[in-house]
């Protein structure tokens, strides 16, 4: 049985089974089945560009895509760590810096760790990273026994510029067989910006429109300084009442009116359990440093031990 991953880079085309990735990278699992696993630490992924209507469906730092159709859940796994994706383009669009997508019947898992995702650009959703399909997404993974999530990484400056939103982060959903699992600890997600008209989530974006289910878990983070054109400047969940849940504990948000959209108690909402904090993180953001000073209100705020189940119990 062959796995598949293809690799682009400056033009040329390799297809092999090997794990390292150089820019721009393309994840690629259709119709041969299997599991595949791709490792990918310490590399620099930046000014490449992926045109509208063009072979490579967005995702202009990293596209993971598993179209799969020949058999029943094929798996694609991949760990990201220390990586560097920044100045990416994706043309019209989604996901600038990085896009996931699980088509119906297959499943990505996906961990991103100690990565920096900055001034990425996405001509849809998703300035920074995109997760959509009809198929399942799972944002952890197992590498070295170890578990790990998006945890760790800064995610900043990105711009979508289209509908519906999501500048650092957007899920979007595109069936009711969708079905994403996502758990997002101990990042910084600032300056990010949805600019189209009416667009939503300036820093992150869950939207079930076309049906499916989000769980979004976010212990220990930072979203501050965010910008959306429409609501939900910081976090924005499109659909109340339905499949999306977001569920933010021992994190650092702005909550000014309109900087929180969907706000609510158990599944469909946006549970902001306690303990939150909602003051100025005092970092230097206007020169994207974003480590917290020894006076900070995060110092020391967060938990050794995050939860993330979607409950928020």
């Amino acid at each position: 049985m062959q796995l598949l991953i293809m690799l682009l880079l400056v033009g040329v085309i390799l297809f092999q089974t090997a794990v390292m990735m150089p820019p721009h990278v393309v994840v690629f699992q259709s119709q041969v089945g299997g599991e595949l696993n791709v490792t990918n630490q310490g590399n620099t992924i930046t000014n490449n560009t992926t045109l509208a209507g063009g072979e490579i469906e967005g995702g202009a730092g990293i596209l993971i895509l598993n179209d799969d159709l020949s058999m029943a859940d094929p798996i694609v796994t991949v760990s990201l760590e220390g990586d560097n994706i920044t100045f990416n383009e994706a043309q019209g669009e989604p996901g600038g810096g990085i896009s996931i997508q699980g088509l119906f019947d297959s499943t990505v898992n996906l961990s991103i760790s100690k990565t920096e995702m900055g001034n990425n650009l996405a001509g849809t959703f998703g300035g920074g990273i995109a997760l959509t399909g009809d198929g399942n997404i799972n944002t952890f993974t197992v590498v070295d026994s170890f578990e790990k999530a998006v945890e760790n990484n800064i995610i900043h400056h990105n711009i979508a510029f289209g509908a519906p939103g999501g500048g650092g982060v957007a899920a979007d959903t595109t069936g009711g067989s969708s079905n994403y699992t996502i758990q997002f600890v101990n990042n910084t997600i600032s300056d990010n910006m949805a600019v189209g008209a009416m667009a939503m989530g300036g820093g992150i974006l869950a939207d079930n429109a076309s049906g499916g289910t989000i769980d979004w878990t976010l212990p220990n983070d930072i979203i501050f300084f965010n910008f959306s054109a429409g609501t939900g400047d910081q976090v924005a969940l499109t659909n109340t009442a339905v499949g999306d849940t977001k569920v933010l504990r021992f994190t650092d948000i702005s909550n000014a009116m309109g900087d929180i959209v969907g706000t609510g108690s158990g599944v469909g909402f946006v549970n902001l359990v306690d303990p939150n904090i909602f003051t100025d993180p005092l970092f230097d953001h206007f020169n994207s440093d974003y480590h917290p000073p020894p006076d900070s209100p995060v110092v020391d705020a967060g938990t050794k031990t995050p939860n993330t189940n979607s409950s928020g119990s």
